[in-house]
């Protein structure tokens, strides 16, 4: 069984360079908050001797579950022709399908120890719905959102077996 934490900030000016292309001729100034991620998977994972000596092993893991994203709200201000609007798209949170394939290598360096090669990949499907008021506040638009969520993480480090 695994949990695990992604955080990562929005990177506001990359919004507001894609709002600008979708609405040309408006200027946005966009904030926004911190996406969140929490996967959580039961998996199975193997350890096959990859030398005759025993010594190189392979880990290879298979993990399946869900993910629950937390998509943050978007707050900024759009000015076109004189014109200024609040922008406001609100958060939400879903939760979809997650998987994790990974592999790994281990050599030993001496009795307890042993150097560890890791690569894991997670994906995920999740589907959302926000709300966007702008410059129409009588007329919110509804958007469903169907994102790709991958993280690929590699790790290598020295490990201590207590047995």
């Amino acid at each position: 069984i695994g949990v695990g934490f992604l955080q990562h900030k929005t990177n506001d000016r990359e919004i507001e360079v894609s709002m600008n292309r979708t609405y040309q001729g408006v200027d946005h100034n966009i904030t926004a908050e911190v996406w969140k991620a929490i996967p959580l998977l039961v998996g199975v994972q193997g350890n096959f001797h990859l030398k005759s000596d025993g010594k190189l092993k392979f880990t290879p893991r298979v993990e399946l579950g869900l993910l629950n994203l937390t998509v943050p709200g978007l707050t900024g201000v759009g000015k076109v022709r004189g014109f200024t609007s609040n922008l406001v798209q609100t958060g939400t949170s879903t939760s979809s399908f997650a998987y994790l394939l990974g592999a790994g290598v281990q050599y030993p360096l001496g009795e307890n120890f042993k150097v560890s090669l890791n690569i894991d990949y997670l994906g995920s499907n999740p589907s959302y719905s926000v709300t966007r008021t702008g410059f129409d506040s009588n007329n919110p638009t509804t958007v469903t959102v169907n994102q790709s969520y991958a993280v690929i993480n590699a790790s290598i480090g020295i490990a201590y077996s207590l047995f």
